[in-house]
């Protein structure tokens, strides 16, 4: 199992596999999903026989987090695990159909809302909200590993104020996602 440098080992986290073909740079969008509600996500790499199986990947991710969690990306399709389902019967399962980015993001917002009791969303019930396009540019700096060098990260001064483009609720997931960040460098609190 790896996990990001800034997530200390022992920190409770839903944890996202991957199957041998899938993409795991779509672990930033299962990231961004969860962390909009404050709850961590982890990398991790699981051994499952049989290779390409979604819903035995999700398993085997919750089997190996503290929160019994797991999302797993395939090629095609997206899944949300819990350790108290049968192995075989996993909480929530979503095709792609060609929305990879969108599909992880609303999945790793699933699991976050697993976590804290929180109503599931769904693929067409309401629209994404966007990420911000600073924020995306912020995300491919740090390559998901909360480092990054200063001239990476733009300055939100060179876009529009927040409160042309963004909504309470991502200004508030923005704020949350920095307070976390910080406390787990030590900074703050």
């Amino acid at each position: 199992m790896s996990a990001p440098a800034s997530l200390p080992p022992d920190c409770p986290a839903i944890h996202v596999a991957f199957t041998p073909l899938a993409d795991e740079n779509l672990f930033h969008w299962v990231q961004v999903g969860a962390e909009e509600l404050g709850v961590p996500c982890r990398k991790v790499a699981v051994s499952v026989p049989g290779g390409d199986d979604a819903v035995a990947h999700a398993y085997a991710a919750a089997e190996s987090s503290r929160l019994r969690i797991g999302v797993a990306v395939g090629r095609s399709e997206v899944v949300l695990h819990e350790l108290h389902m049968p192995a075989g019967l996993p909480v929530l399962r979503f095709r792609m159909d060609g929305q990879h980015e969108q599909r992880c993001r609303l999945m790793g917002s699933n699991a976050a809302r697993m976590v804290m009791h929180l109503p599931f969303r769904f693929p067409g019930e309401e629209p994404d909200i966007p990420v911000p396009e600073w924020l995306q540019e912020v995300m491919a700096a740090t390559n998901g590993n909360g480092h990054h060098s200063p001239a990476a990260v733009p300055e939100p001064a060179e876009h529009a104020a927040p409160d042309d483009d963004l909504s309470p609720a991502e200004i508030a997931g923005i704020v949350g996602l920095v307070t976390r960040r910080l406390l787990e460098r030590g900074i703050g609190a």
